[in-house]
């Protein structure tokens, strides 16, 4: 029992009533009903080859509008990552200012003189350990918006890939072919039935 998909057609058995019929073993009559037998499964071969380069050009185009759909999410990931980082960066600064503002106060009730010596130390030490931390929250956010940003512009190259695979696939093309096979295929059987006849 012979088995297979979509495009299957069961014509290899055909071949015995044009064969028959083109070494006398049944006339006239037995070679038109296995010439007529043999077109019909071509014709279905044809509709087979059509089918499958249609469903392949619907899956290309699938495929590509879902890495276009997984590039503009890549894309909003990259901005939603400098949006985090500005926000870090705002809090890094609002806390910093708070405890600067906090230290001056403290230091101011002692008496000290904010201007020089330790007082001078720790307020400098403040601000910058701020720009230290400022700066890596923005290095980070920078460095996560570029990944999802690499992978935005591999999303859109697979998607011309998968378009261009698309509008490289023709069922009519696929369809002709096809109908070239099987047309060959059935002159074939008619020239030897016919060189029997002569």
């Amino acid at each position: 029992m012979c088995t297979g998909g979509a495009g299957f057609v069961p014509t290899e058995g055909l071949d015995f009533f044009t064969d028959a019929a083109a070494t006398g073993g049944g006339g006239d009559s037995l070679f038109k009903f296995g010439s007529g037998a043999q077109i019909g499964g071509e014709l279905l071969k044809v509709f087979g080859a059509y089918s499958d380069s249609k469903a392949k050009q619907a899956s290309y185009r699938y495929s590509a509008d879902i890495a276009r759909n997984n590039a503009f999410l890549a894309e909003y990931a990259a901005r939603d990552a400098h949006r985090r980082g500005e926000e870090t960066k705002a809090d890094i600064q609002r806390k910093a200012g708070a405890l600067k503002s906090s230290q001056i106060a403290s230091l101011a009730a002692r008496g000290l003189d904010l201007g020089e010596g330790s007082p001078l130390d720790i307020l400098t030490s403040t601000d910058v350990m701020k720009e230290t931390d400022v700066a890596r929250a923005g290095a980070n956010a920078d460095r996560e918006a570029w990944g999802h940003r690499v992978r935005a512009t591999n999303f859109r190259s697979e998607a011309d890939m998968l378009d261009s695979a698309g509008e490289n696939t023709s069922p009519f093309m696929a369809a002709g072919g096809s109908l070239l096979t099987g047309a060959t295929n059935v002159a074939s059987t008619w020239y030897r039935y016919n060189r029997t006849q002569n």
